[in-house]
């Protein structure tokens, strides 16, 4: 397995990645997967005012090895990997998502992939003209970013720029495929975004479910 650097953003969007699912906030699932790769560094970027606390609650949860930096301080860490290794960005808002799915990706990005997980559409979307319903688009070709994004290490270093986008998923994806061949890969259904409080709550009882399948 290459040497990874973990990335947890949850710059600009710190309010909703401190939601609490099953007594912690999202964040911290997030940097605990992480934390359970073989990481050189794992690190949550937040805002000033967001990284005491931040802080606190890895502390709290037993990560005292998660690192909290502001977006700035990725590039630094970047510059110590080689050229096979790699980035993992994930999501705090998917934090359910499977530790052994983040480790596959990361797997097959040691030969210089860059990996994206995404989900499909599922919601019916239509064209309209002027108000009024024209026809409806083929969702098939459409797909919902989703967690984790797996890049090579050498990309933060030539293209600075990238570190801007790693709070912002789509964003970032967007830009990768701009640059890069990029490489969509359809990613387990629980790894799906919590945009909102009720989304959390879904999330919750989605946890709640999986523990009482894996008791029986």
């Amino acid at each position: 397995m290459p040497a990874v650097l973990g990335v947890v953003p949850m710059v600009g969007r710190e309010r909703l990645s401190g939601l609490l699912l099953a007594g912690e906030p999202l964040f911290v699932h997030a940097a605990r997967t992480l934390a359970s790769l073989p990481c050189m560094h794992t690190l949550l970027i937040a805002e000033d005012g967001w990284r005491d606390a931040a802080s606190a609650s890895l502390a709290l949860a037993r990560l005292p090895d998660v690192e909290v930096v502001g977006s700035s301080g990725v590039e630094n860490y970047a510059r110590a990997l080689g050229g096979d290794d790699v980035v993992v960005v994930h999501d705090p808002l998917c934090p359910l998502t499977p530790l052994a799915w983040v480790r596959s990706l990361v797997d097959r990005a040691g030969s210089g992939e860059i990996l994206v997980a995404v989900l499909p559409v599922v919601d019916t979307l239509k064209t309209t003209r002027e108000g009024v319903v024209t026809g409806t688009v083929d969702r098939t070709r459409l797909h919902v970013v989703s967690s984790p994004t797996v890049f090579p290490a050498r990309l933060l270093i030539e293209e600075p720029e990238l570190t801007g986008f790693l709070g912002a998923p789509a964003a970032l994806v967007n830009r990768l495929r701009a640059q890069h061949d990029v490489d969509l890969v359809p990613a387990p259904g629980v790894t799906r975004r919590a945009d909102d409080s009720s989304a959390v709550e879904v999330l919750a009882a989605v946890e709640a479910l999986a523990d009482g399948v894996r008791e029986v």
